[in-house]
């Protein structure tokens, strides 16, 4: 390379569109290449943005091989949630709910998204008019993320749903993939942009600190799913975002409301944060309200898995942005309970087991169907198959949209349509509505009790209180024991098992789904087989067995069976056949 190459390229860059501050950071970038280095990952998609993504592409192929089989690796591991999170437009209704408080800003975020989802030169509009802002050199030195569309085979400057660049390479399927991609970021970055530009223009002629502009781009980061990780954790962003789904937007659920408690932010920011939150919780109690007017139901107790949402049929909306199961979690960690979602039975959740299915519940595809693979069974539950694994691989909006489909047709497809948006829709029949019986089954210790208890009131009584006690809390438990040593011995409880074993034999052996339920999913013992009971054979009464001697007799005598009378016997008939040897 020549030195007129070399100051035609720091020309390029002090020429180009670039702002003015880029330009510095990209020029730095550029004298890491020449003089050997690799430069950072923010300098390479600065980079790219200069000279395109042929000569970032260049630029990492002198990477030490090393780094460059780590990202393969990484790519490869990225690649089923690239595809999973691909084929649809969920920033709005997801990521960006939070900022639902700022109408004129959301409302004005659909266009250029659905137009970035269509075709990239106009994603590349949309980036011109950020450039063009007043303020996008304050954006910049605030830390506001803006990402920008980049096309170079690293995986910097990504979002972490589309993290793998081999997923943009698969046939057909890719070119949804990078729409998705386009659309997901020109949507994240308008809205940051365009709301750190409100704010920054009413700001204007009043007097605001550093400090006030950079809490301001850490809200707008964190309420749409860019939060900024620790220093400490910036080397293990790899990582994190290969074993679990979406790590920096669950952080950023976190951080969103800490920040409305934390001491040191702006306070002119924290009003902001306040005014946000209060306009997104409220506009969610809104549309529960008007869903519930329209005949949804509407489930209140943070135990169950359908708190918060809005259920027609089978099929349930979450609105909440991500904070519904955080609620759920928590609210069965502090209770040691949770409820079932079929029969609404409270039942005993262990902390270990909680914290486990959350867990397990954030994993990455790779890492999830791994432990499937392990335990033998999804996280429903179910069995796993091959079937099973792969059709979890497809886009989530087709499965959310044919599992809507599965349950109710053509009424099924239209259900399933918000979930494009962003909408959290989940589609399933409990196990207690498709098996008989389980729900009756589930009730049969305060039936057990009754008939055990019946002819003594006293007894009655005591075994009600005791099957009523909660046997998963202190207080329960020394209940039970205190009613246990009223009863006098084991005979009563003996007779109160004894009962509540018959009705539990008996629905099951009336209702073979129940069986097969109880028997496979909770792990109950097959039922023995009922003893086979004879039918006794009727004896013959005396008149019967003379009968049968006589006729045996004429028919020796005559070498002929009888005829077949054809008329109704009257009481004299047997004898008057027996009489003459004709029978008549």
């Amino acid at each position: 390379m020549t030195a007129a190459d070399i100051d035609g390229l720091y020309n390029q860059i002090n020429h180009g569109p670039l702002p003015f501050f880029k330009k510095l950071n990209t020029s730095q970038g550029l004298d890491k290449v020449l003089l050997g280095q690799v430069p950072t990952w923010g300098e390479i998609n600065l980079l790219e943005d200069a000279f395109g993504p042929d000569f970032a592409r260049a630029v990492l192929k002198k990477r030490p091989a090393g780094e460059k089989a780590w990202d393969t690796v990484m790519d490869l591991i990225n690649l089923p949630r690239s595809v999973m999170s691909s084929m649809d437009i969920s920033f709005p209704l997801r990521q960006g709910l939070l900022l639902i408080g700022e109408p004129k800003e959301f409302s004005a975020m659909w266009m250029p998204m659905l137009k970035a989802f269509g075709k990239e030169s106009w994603a590349q509009e949309a980036y011109r008019a950020i450039d063009a802002s007043q303020y996008r050199g304050l954006m910049e030195r605030s830390g506001l993320e803006v990402q920008g569309i980049r096309e170079s085979t690293t995986g910097a400057g990504r979002s972490e749903q589309f993290a793998s660049s081999l997923a943009t390479k698969i046939p057909i399927l890719g070119y949804g993939i990078r729409a998705s991609d386009r659309a997901f970021t020109v949507a994240g970055d308008v809205l940051r942009s365009r709301v750190f530009e409100k704010y920054a223009r009413e700001w204007e002629g009043v007097e605001r600190t550093p400090k006030d502009y950079e809490d301001l781009a850490r809200f707008l980061n964190a309420a749409t799913g860019r939060t900024t990780l620790p220093k400490k954790m910036e080397g293990w962003a790899p990582v994190l975002n290969a074993a679990f789904f979406s790590p920096r937007y669950f952080a950023s659920r976190i951080e969103t409301p800490a920040m409305l408690f934390a001491p040191g932010t702006s306070p002119v920011v924290r009003k902001i944060i306040a005014k946000d939150l209060v306009a997104f919780v409220g506009s969610g109690l809104t549309a529960l309200a008007l869903a519930k007017m329209a005949g949804a139901e509407v489930e209140p107790d943070p135990r169950s898995s359908d708190f918060g949402k809005m259920r027609f049929g089978n099929t349930r909306y979450d609105f909440w942005a991500g904070y519904q199961p955080i609620a759920r979690y928590t609210a069965q960690l502090m209770t040691g309970q949770w409820k079932s979602v079929g029969t609404g039975q409270i039942g005993e959740a262990k902390w270990q087991d909680t914290l486990g299915t959350f867990l397990r519940s954030k994993l990455a595809p790779a890492p999830a169907m791994a432990n499937d693979v392990r335990l033998g069974k999804d996280f429903q539950g179910d069995p796993v198959t091959f079937q099973t694994e792969v059709t979890k691989l497809a886009p989530l909006f087709f499965q959310d949209l044919q599992a809507s489909i599965e349950d109710d047709r053509v009424g099924g497809f239209f259900k399933g349509l918000p979930a494009v948006a962003g909408v959290g829709i989940q589609t399933f029949a409990t196990k207690e509505a498709t098996t008989p019986g389980l729900a009756v089954y589930e009730q049969r210790f305060t039936l057990g009790a009754r008939l055990a208890a019946k002819g003594d009131e006293r007894a009655r009584g005591l075994l009600e209180q005791y099957s009523k006690a909660d046997g998963r809390t202190p207080e329960g438990r020394q209940m039970k024991a205190d009613l246990k040593t009223q009863l006098g011995d084991d005979a009563m409880l003996t007779e109160f098992n004894r009962a509540v074993g018959q009705i539990s034999d008996g629905l099951r052996r009336d209702n073979p789904a129940l069986d097969s339920y109880l028997t496979e999913q909770k792990g109950l013992a097959p039922l023995a087989s009922p003893t086979p009971t004879r039918t006794p054979t009727p004896t013959p009464t005396d008149r019967q067995r003379a009968l049968q001697d006589r006729r045996g007799l004429r028919q020796e005598y005559l070498g002929t069976p009888p005829a077949t009378p054809t008329r109704t016997p009257g009481p004299n008939y047997y004898d008057q056949i027996c009489r003459t040897p004709t029978g008549r």
